[in-house]
């Protein structure tokens, strides 16, 4: 539960709006709000309702309203009554007041250690709480009290914004916000004060003195007084300013291109070089290390802040090649025209001649050096930094290399790739992508035709977003469309050359770049960056030590985490600590390049077999632990390492070994089913049967059911439905001799999907006295699904309870998930709304830790909107019908989603009385039900539903015939399900539809045969709850009578009564 009064009161709980009427239960809550988790005593809360106007009885009367509080929450624990009063159990966070306090006091610590960004980070958070005036209903004096003191905080959270956008070099974007402060408070000084600076840091003096104009004469004028010291202070430095020469010496040079997507950097490098003197840039080739730190220098010349009156100057080592000539470069980048002497003694005395001229230039001196590719003189270049910022103090610097210089006092700043749109966005969402901004930018001074398509974005996500590369593959627009760039990245090496004739000549293609920075590796990171292009996603230290030859073989004469450490600093790694510990990544133009190392050198082979021999082992371990307290670890795991996977899979099968195929594919099923990766499971079941000597391989059969049973869960059409459910018997009975947990659960499974009721008895037996804790309890919720689809609410009722806590000792949440929701099913037949309620919640929220199992969300979110329903709350309905409208599913699932939509949104009108939103739902289930096709085994489901519903709405609408059409419709799809409470279902809407042509005794006996068809009475149904009413009062007594007889049918004779032709029969006969 959450609680908002910045801005209108607004009370939320998870995704639910929580309406709060009246203006003193309003007050009673923000009370309670004001101290969240704290006890509040019964006299503060009775001051902050009612003021002056205390009623005869404010014990009583506060009682009373904290009642209707708990009503209107829904949520009655959330109110806790002790002798010291009242609390609202919410955490202080959950109050966006109370946490907008916290997020101002973090900031103001990360700032106190010098955590800018982070700071301002934090900031933005804070600012982002704030919907408008706080407390606007509250009109006592600590009401008002509170609204002020929470607007000068609004005030005090914008102010410290400014101030560390100014701290950061970004003084243009402050003077906006200060502005406005300005005009909100127009007597405050330090807001004053800092636009002053701000303008100043802008490099507009002109208006920080208008400014400072403006406050004087505001002051004056409202109080009769002078601006204080500080300010005048402040005013006296902007005069002094104006005489001061404003030009920095540089030898920048002047951009000719835009600079595009890297703002967040500049100010990261920014907010480095103020805290240090010495800022690397590091990053793989190619990244965009020198565009940066150039624009940074170039921002440092135009803003003059910090101030370098010796200048700023850039330092170019790209063409230098002898360690001992790093002194002199950075003395001829600096200029040095008035000292140079020429001296004809030997060489070393010469550089030791530059070195010592350098240090002499720059003792005394105040400039930033921009020092740009370090990394192939690292050593010397870390050495002459070293002594200049040693025993010179006014000098920074600024660098770039593809490792540290690794000496005291470095600042690392790592330079990434460019943002890449992530997977599955379209065109029009990418325009703001930094990459896609890029390339479009870099593509237009080609050619302007080129427009923003699926094929642009592509291109720079298989670039991994690297700028170089970018440019380069922008450059051949000129000739090709961006769909034959992106069609050719296949050998991106041979597509991308041809850069600028300007640029260094390892600059000008992009295997230069990569070459470059190979050949600066010794043998043994070669051996393991070559190796490590294996990966797809990234790779753990074990992994790559099972790839990695000097590692199996056990002759490697370093730690591979000191190779793997070294690959980070040289930038062709890059390291990101997960909750599995330290993982390390390749970008893919580095992959594919390490990949031709490989096959240049035929070790690609063993490479690959290596990489599929560890990810087998890897899928076995994870399967084990699927089942258990480690379950969400393990799908962690599992969808990290998913393509590296995939591509072992594809390796082993196109190597003809069908055991390791098989084995990846048997071993990935239970994944694949909580992940319901239903076109996953298909397709890689399919390629691994399809390796010769697959099927007869061991778990070849178990690939086969795998393969058959998710299938029907995206919906696999089903021409013959006997022939199909005879494969399926047949199956299982060549799945009975497999040992795996997941054979022992579809065995009974498929013997049920086969109609093989017996046969299927027997193996669940088997199930559930197996030695397994995991495969019984799998076999109790297998019993429980079956007597829910027999109608035998007895047995569900009998074992429910105990199967809850048989998967919670398991800690297996997508058990509990499965359990919890049947147990659901039984609390609202017996009316135990509230129950039923807290069973579904729970099994929700199993659901989304999971992480996926799209159908169950929906399936769990339809049942808790009909839920409120049934306990006639329209508006608790619609709010869950928001959620299911957002949900995703896919397969046999999408088109019941949108069934179970139209219903719920039928039932709110019906509640509602809305009688043209009945007919809306109408038209849009029956246009539904239009498009479903031929019925299958999965689909039947849905059919049959929907055509159920269909049917009563139609009943409402006074479209009889209509209603006939949909229910003999809906028994024939229900016949397909054998589903007895979809057959009850239908029933009931044959039921409505018997009495609306006017067989009212038939509609009791049908009804009787429904129910015994569900296994028991459904007393909170809307739908049944108006059909019982109708019912008895044109029956009167007579009703018990027919209803019993429908009751006292078999299964088979009640299925048969509520046949719809049955029914018109009778009514011909009568």
């Amino acid at each position: 539960m959450q609680v908002g009064y910045l801005g209108p009161l607004e009370v939320r709980d998870g995704e639910r709006l929580v309406v709060v009427p009246g203006a003193r239960l309003q007050q009673l809550l923000i009370a309670l709000a004001l101290e969240p988790g704290r006890w509040v005593s019964a006299g503060t809360l009775a001051d902050a309702v009612w003021g002056d106007e205390l009623p005869a009885d404010p014990a009583n009367s506060l009682q009373s309203l904290v009642s209707r509080l708990r009503r209107t929450l829904g949520r009655p624990e959330l109110v806790q009554q002790s002798a010291a009063g009242y609390r609202l159990a919410i955490e202080p966070d959950d109050v966006d007041a109370v946490r907008l306090e916290r997020l101002v006091a973090e900031s103001r610590q990360l700032q106190a250690r010098g955590e800018t960004a982070a700071a301002r980070t934090v900031l933005q958070e804070a600012a982002g709480l704030w919907r408008g005036a706080p407390l606007l209903d509250g009109d006592s004096p600590e009401a008002a009290g509170r609204r002020a003191a929470l607007n000068d905080l609004r005030l005090e959270v914008v102010l410290e914004q400014a101030g560390l956008l100014v701290r950061e070099g970004r003084p243009a974007e402050a003077v906006p916000l200060l502005e406005e402060l300005t005009a909100a408070a127009p007597l405050r000084e330090d807001i004053a004060g800092a636009l002053i600076d701000a303008l100043a840091a802008a490099g507009r003096p002109a208006e920080a003195l208008a400014a400072y104009e403006r406050v004087r004469t505001t002051l004056a004028d409202s109080l009769g007084t002078d601006p204080s010291p500080a300010l005048r202070g402040r005013h006296l430095e902007l005069l002094r300013d104006a005489d001061r020469p404003a030009e920095v010496q540089t030898n920048l040079r002047a951009a000719v291109t835009s600079f595009v997507g890297r703002e967040d950097d500049v100010a990261a490098v920014q907010q480095r070089l103020a805290a240090s003197r010495l800022v690397t840039v590091v990053g793989a080739g190619g990244s965009g290390k020198t565009r940066l730190v150039s624009e940074v220098a170039a921002r440092l010349v135009d803003t003059g802040t910090p101030p370098l009156p010796d200048g700023v100057w850039l330092v170019e080592l790209a063409s230098v090649t002898e360690p001992t000539a790093v002194a002199q470069a950075v003395l001829d980048g600096l200029g040095t025209r008035d000292i140079v002497i020429p001296d004809p003694v030997g060489e070393y005395q010469q550089r030791r001649a530059a070195r010592q001229r350098l240090l002499e230039r720059l003792r005394q001196a105040e400039c930033l050096l921009v020092v740009d590719n370090c990394e192939h003189l690292v050593d010397a270049v870390a050495e002459v930094v070293a002594e200049l910022l040693g025993r010179c103090p006014g000098v920074r610097v600024l660098a770039t290399s593809r490792e540290p210089l690794a000496i005291e006092g470095e600042t690392l700043y790592p330079l990434g790739p460019l943002a890449v749109p992530a997977e599955g966005i379209v065109p029009a969402e990418a325009a703001a992508n930094p990459a896609v901004r890029l390339l479009l930018d870099r593509a237009r001074a080609v050619d302007p035709d080129v427009v923003l398509d699926d094929a642009v974005v592509e291109i720079v996500r298989r670039l991994d977003g690297l700028p170089l590369a970018i440019e380069l593959a922008a450059a051949r627009l000129r000739v090709y469309s961006p769909a034959e760039v992106a069609e050719r990245l296949a050998d991106r090496f041979r597509l991308l050359t041809g850069g600028r004739r300007t640029a260094t000549p390892r600059h000008r293609t992009l295997r230069a770049v990569v070459e470059w920075s190979w050949d600066l590796l010794t043998p043994l990171e070669r051996e393991v960056a070559e190796h490590f292009s294996l990966f797809a996603t990234g790779a753990t230290e074990e992994a790559v030590a099972a790839v990695t030859p000097s590692w199996i073989a056990g002759t490697a004469d370093e730690e591979l985490a000191d190779v793997l450490h070294a690959l980070v600093d040289k930038s062709l790694l890059t390291a990101t600590r997960t909750p599995d510990g330290t993982r390390f990544r390749m970008l893919e133009t580095l992959r594919e390049y390490g990949g031709e190392r490989l096959a240049e050198q035929g070790l690609i082979t063993a490479a690959r077999t290596a990489h599929a021999r560890w990810f087998a082992d890897l899928v076995r371990a994870q399967d084990q632990r699927l089942r258990g307290p480690e379950q969400l670890d393990a799908l962690r795991v599992l969808d990290t390492e998913r393509d590296d996977v995939l591509a072992a899979l594809r390796f082993v099968g196109d190597a003809g070994d069908a055991v390791a195929a098989v084995d990846l594919a048997v071993h990935l099923g239970w994944y694949w089913l909580l992940r319901e990766s239903g076109q996953d499971a298909t397709r890689w079941t399919s390629f691994a049967l399809a390796v010769p000597g697959a099927r007869e391989a061991p778990g070849g059969v178990l690939a086969e059911a795998l393969q058959t049973v998710l299938g029907f869960a995206i919906g696999t059409e089903t021409t013959d439905l006997r022939e199909a459910q005879r494969e399926l018997v047949e199956l299982a009975g060549r799945l009975e001799a497999d040992s795996h947990a997941g054979a022992k659960v579809l065995t009974p499974l498929l013997l049920f999907m086969g109609e093989e009721r017996e046969a299927a008895g027997v193996a669940l037996e088997r199930v559930l006295g197996d030695p397994d804790p995991w495969v019984r309890a799998a076999g109790r919720l297998a019993q429980l699904a079956y007597a829910e689809n027999d109608g035998d609410v007895d047995l569900m009722r009998q074992h429910g309870d105990e199967a809850v806590v048989e998967w919670e000792a398991l800690g297996d949440r997508w058990g509990l998930a499965a359990m919890l929701s049947t147990r659901g099913q039984v609390r609202t037949l017996d009316g135990d709304l509230l129950g039923a309620a807290e069973d579904y919640e729970r099994a929700q929220e199993c659901i989304r830790q999971l992480g996926g199992n799209y159908s169950d969300d929906v399936m769990v979110t339809m049942r808790l909107a009909e839920l409120r329903l049934r306990a006639a709350d329209p508006a608790g309905a619609r709010e869950y019908l928001e959620v299911l409208r957002g949900q995703r599913t896919f397969g046999a699932g999408k088109p019941l989603q949108q069934i179970f939509i139209a219903a719920i949104e039928a039932g709110i009108a019906v509640a509602e009385g809305d009688d043209a939103g009945v007919a809306g739902a109408y038209e849009a289930l029956r246009e539904l039900l239009c498009t479903l096709g031929t019925p299958s085994l999965m689909t039947a489901h849905s059919g049959a539903i929907g055509h159920a519903i269909a049917a009563e709405l139609a009943v409402k609408l006074g479209r009889i015939d209509r209603a006939g059409e949909h229910v003999r419709e809906g028994y024939a799809q229900a016949l397909l399900t054998n589903d007895k409470p979809i057959l009850a279902a239908v029933g009931t809407a044959v039921a409505a539809w018997a009495l609306a042509r006017g067989r009212a005794r038939d509609a009791a006996v049908l009804h009787g045969a429904s129910t015994r068809l569900r296994g028991s009475d459904d007393t909170t149904s809307p739908s049944v709850m108006q059909l019982v009413t109708e019912l008895r009062a044109e029956l009167g007594e007579e009703y018990e009578v027919a209803y019993a007889e429908g009751m006292a049918l078999d299964a088979d004779a009640a299925t048969a009564r509520i046949d719809p032709e049955a029914v018109q029969a009778v009514a011909v006969a009568d």
